[in-house]
């Protein structure tokens, strides 16, 4: 019988394989693989061969590596090709550096296994609950464990978890074969060197990821959608980290910190009645009449035009154009701006954390209850978590509509239309008694398709002005603009009918990329878009917004253009009411520097100033960039009742 001892481990790991699998048939695999692999013995010659051994050692990064993607939730072959070489390269840095550390290749694979499945297991959990990859950053601020226990949350399992764990085992199996192999041992001399070699290559060639910007280098991009997918996790778990560094600006200090703490107080507004609010985050909502004026066949935005009574409408800076949806709606709902972060970073991936600001915190001190709608999958740009940091007590996406919804489409994407009928189904079954703050991210206009979905509407804007044809994707684009505004003008008649105050602020999150119909806003604006200067490039970053309330609303217009970081306090004041000390900054920010982008901001004389020119030396600006500071990056100095109202 003890010839058989290995069917007892084969069906206890095989048990284990199918409770976490949740299948009996993963199970039943399991006990046959392990046991063959434990049963399978080849002659010792050919554990003891150098070939072998060295197929196995070199080729156990690449399996790290596959096994991690997987793990990832992610084909490993669709990983771009320089960011897979170099998720191998890490790998195997550090098996060679815990080879040189204990002296012995094996023990080095042994530990370096391990470690890849730990950080690959801690991926999947993370990923599994915030459909997110697992950042350094969430170590840092001691997020990852607080995020899966907050709210009683289960840790499940499901195939892919048990398939990495098997296979993980399966390797150990191989490597266990390897014991007591003999295998040519170098001179002493030469195995010192190679061994402070083997440690040293890791620790040099992470000092080169960080310091000399290897990764970036090589074109490794962290904002791209999907990032750690395609760029695999491990390189994007270090080029992620170093993306989201940020010293402190100079002057910096709690003193500094105390003292504008002291200059700026919460104010106390509180209106008899708060209003129920719906803002509406429009993807890709634009008004190309900003490059000049153009004629169409059919008004492009008819019914948000005619709006006047009880209406506000204007302009706002973007940050992005064309996508990164998220830092505009990180700026409007945390009021912070894209001015002062590293270049080329996504907040809402790197430092969204629970003690962020948010419009969300602040409507809820006075009494509202916040849920968020995007008619999409959660896993864009983290939403899932970041929503929940900000401040959200329910999230609703794509899976949570209704059958009836996720089936009004226009070129594959929920319609505006049906998105807000989702919105008015969940307000007519909310408490009357508790007043309601709907956040809305939109799809319906994701860049690209316009001129399928024209097909499918069955009719087209035409620009006229004797330019009829020319322009087919940007009548596309702007075919879609009328019907966001005939959805827009849907959800205000219903809510017209309600005698629950309401008021509603939509604003797009940037431009639609035009690709080569830029010649369009070339022709209208009488220059070509490419010789533009710095200031007339912010015509790409202007997006409209409107305000609406069915209730008497003050009307007084914001004077000239204003950004996205500021939409939440022009709210604010609209609905009569104050936020936290941080609102009081920006009130008094605005009056200075009343739009601001991450390229750039005005003066209250209308005179542009590029980020190129330093103006974070102007003490206002200093100011801003101190309280962003401690908002986002100080976790030992936040003053936290600065940015909550209390």
């Amino acid at each position: 019988m003890k010839k058989y001892w290995y069917l007892v481990p084969a069906v206890l790991l095989g048990i284990l394989e199918g409770f976490l699998a949740h299948d009996v048939r993963i199970g039943i695999a399991s006990v046959i693989l392990i046991g063959f692999f434990l049963f399978l013995k080849l002659p010792q010659r050919f554990y003891e061969h150098g070939v072998v051994q060295a197929v196995v050692f070199w080729g156990s990064p690449l399996f790290y590596f596959v096994v991690t993607e997987i793990l990832n939730l992610h084909f490993p072959w669709n990983t771009y090709l320089v960011p897979l070489v170099l998720n191998y390269i890490l790998y195997a840095l550090f098996a060679l550096f815990f080879s040189g550390i204990f002296g012995n290749w094996l023990i080095g694979l042994y530990v370096s296994s391990f470690f890849s499945f730990l950080l690959g297991g801690v991926n999947y959990f993370v990923r599994v609950y915030k459909n997110s990859a697992f950042s350094l950053y969430d170590i840092l601020s001691v997020r990852t464990l607080y995020n899966v226990l907050d709210g009683g949350m289960e840790l499940t399992t499901d195939w892919v978890f048990a398939a990495g764990l098997l296979l993980y085992i399966l390797y150990w199996i191989i490597l266990s074969k390897f014991i007591g192999a003999k295998k040519k041992v170098p001179h002493k001399k030469a195995g010192v060197v190679l061994r402070v070699f083997a440690i040293a290559a890791l620790p040099v060639f992470m000092l080169g990821i960080f310091n000399g910007k290897l990764l970036q280098k090589a074109g490794v991009d962290t904002t791209i959608y999907h990032a750690s997918e395609k760029n695999g996790f491990m390189v994007h778990l270090f080029a992620s980290y170093v993306d989201s560094l940020q010293e402190a600006p100079e002057g910096y200090s709690p003193e500094k910190l105390d003292e504008l703490k002291a200059l700026y107080e919460q104010k106390n507004v509180r209106p008899e009645t708060m209003p129920n609010v719906i803002v509406v985050m429009n993807e890709s909502f634009s008004d190309l009449s900003c490059f000049g004026d153009f004629e169409t066949d059919v008004p492009v935005m008819e019914n948000i035009d005619a709006l006047s009574e009880n209406t506000i409408k204007g302009y706002a800076l973007s940050s992005v154009f064309g996508g990164n949806t998220a830092n505009s709606e990180w700026e409007f709902l945390t009021g912070n701006t894209m001015y002062f972060m590293p270049t080329g970073c996504v907040p809402y991936q790197m430092y969204v954390t629970p003690t962020a600001p948010s419009l969300a915190k602040t409507l809820s001190g006075y009494g509202y209850h916040c849920v968020a709608f995007h008619p999409y999958e959660s896993s864009g740009w983290k939403r899932k978590s970041s929503w929940k940091d900000l401040g959200f007590a329910q999230t609703f996406f794509l899976d949570d509509y209704k059958e009836s919804n996720r089936q009004t489409l226009i070129n594959k994407k929920m319609t505006d239309k049906a998105n807000y009928q989702e919105i008015l189904d969940y307000l007519d079954q909310a408490d009357k008694s508790v007043p309601q703050f709907v956040f809305n991210v939109t799809i319906q206009n994701h860049t690209g398709g316009f001129l399928d979905a024209q097909n499918q509407l069955g009719y087209r804007i035409h620009i006229t002005d004797g330019v009829e044809g020319k322009y087919d994707y940007v009548e596309g684009y702007l075919t879609m603009m009328h019907e966001s505004d005939a959805a827009f003008a849907y959800l205000i008649s219903e809510l017209e009918k309600k005698e629950e105050p309401y008021i509603v602020l939509m604003f797009g999150d940037h431009q639609a990329a035009l690709g080569t119909d830029n010649a369009f806003l070339s022709e209208i604006y009488g220059k070509n878009v490419d010789s533009f200067s710095e200031e007339e490039n912010e015509y790409f970053y202007w997006v409209p917004y409107v305000i609406w309330a069915n209730y008497d609303l003050d009307e007084t217009a914001v004077e000239g253009l204003t950004g996205l970081n500021y939409l939440q306090n022009i709210l604010l004041d609209k609905m009569g009411l104050s936020g936290s000390a941080y609102n009081t900054f920006l009130d008094q920010c605005r009056e200075v520097y009343p739009a601001i982008n991450a390229f750039g901001y005005y003066d209250r004389d209308g005179k542009f100033h590029s980020i190129h020119e330093n103006g974070e030396t102007d003490s206002l600006l200093k100011d801003y960039y101190y309280l962003q500071y401690n908002n986002i990056f100080d976790h030992v100095n936040y003053r936290k009742d600065f940015f909550e109202r209390h």
